[in-house]
């Protein structure tokens, strides 16, 4: 089981960026906005993990590049958009914690969350928008943008599978998370490639790393809100049984049950008074959480396999490191 020592262990080739990284993001605050800016100083200086800037800079780094001002701009553009997407994601959910405190949702009511994600998405793409790549201001805010699209996307999908009496097959569960989720990760690895200006082969293989690491690390999630402490993973449990939205654990569950007791399940599921405990024991004795973690495993493989492209190094061995992590989270 990984803790977070060992996750800072896999940042220490690039503890001086992330350092960088922390300082940009609180000097990206408008001190202008009353309650906004009371709000947005509480989500950055909160204890995210950031994996997103790491894994960008890693790939960076590993990939060749010298220097590391572009690397931590974008960083801070990657971790300030995926905060944006982290306080959407809890206005929607109506979750009360996110990394061990109250969600600003809960704290000051949800129009200062919205805006408070509409400023943290403008401040992203402004930023990726003044860096250039071969002399070219438009490629990382292309990427911004298309990554926005597709988080989008997936987040529609996503609610209305809870709106939905249809069950998800597997394959179109995966094609969901691919756009709600890994394609943050994978739009972090590619920009990581651009910046070490790498060679078309070694961009593709980064962008799958990216996905496939997205993809190991959402299935991870889609368990611990079934699993875990809730005061270990910092955030609100049973998010997804409560909202009635089909993950893997649930699918796979009801594929493998019989009638009566896929029907039991969603009924319980339906009227909302199914407990936490219960329905965890439900899906661990028809081994779906297993089978889940298996396929998050699976997904952790492919995205180091993608890695055999890089030469040996430090960065490498980081990347690697968190591919394991993924998957090996307080549980």
């Amino acid at each position: 089981m990984h803790t977070q020592t060992e996750l800072e262990c896999a940042y220490m080739p690039v503890r001086d960026e992330l350092a960088q990284v922390e300082k940009e993001l609180r000097k990206s605050v408008s001190k202008d906005f009353g309650t906004v800016s009371d709000a947005l100083v509480y989500l950055l200086g909160s204890e995210g993990k950031r994996v997103r800037p790491a894994v960008l800079i890693l790939v960076a780094k590993a990939c060749g590049l010298n220097g590391s001002g572009r690397g931590v701009q974008m960083a801070t553009a990657a971790e300030l958009f995926h905060t944006a997407t982290l306080v959407t994601d809890d206005i929607l959910d109506a979750a009360v914690i996110r990394r061990g405190q109250k969600t600003v949702n809960q704290k000051w009511g949800t129009d200062t969350a919205v805006l408070s994600a509409q400023y943290l998405y403008l401040s992203a793409l402004s930023i990726s928008s003044r860096i250039k790549s071969n002399g070219d201001v438009s490629d990382y805010s292309r990427v911004i943008l298309d990554t926005a699209n597709s988080m989008l996307s997936g987040e529609i999908k996503d609610i209305e599978t809870g709106k939905s009496d249809r069950l998800l097959t597997e394959q179109e569960y995966i094609s969901m998370v691919r756009d709600k989720t890994a394609s943050l990760f994978s739009a972090c690895s590619r920009i990581g490639a651009l910046l070490a200006d790498a060679e078309p082969r070694v961009l593709k293989a980064m962008l799958v790393y990216g996905e496939n690491l997205g993809i190991a690390f959402q299935i991870a999630d889609d368990v611990l809100d079934i699993t875990a402490d809730e005061n270990l993973l910092g955030k609100s449990l049973g998010t997804d049984l409560r909202m009635g939205r089909m993950t893997l654990p649930l699918i796979h569950h009801l594929r493998v049950s019989d009638r009566k007791t896929r029907r039991t399940f969603v009924e319980s599921l339906a009227s909302g008074k199914g407990e936490l405990a219960s329905l965890r024991f439900s899906l661990e004795r028809s081994g779906s959480i297993d089978y889940s973690l298996n396929r998050a495993r699976q997904y952790a493989s492919a995205a180091r396999k993608s890695l055999d492209i890089l030469g040996e190094s430090a960065y490498k061995k980081s990347l690697e490191a968190l591919s394991r992590y993924a998957v090996q989270r307080e549980m």
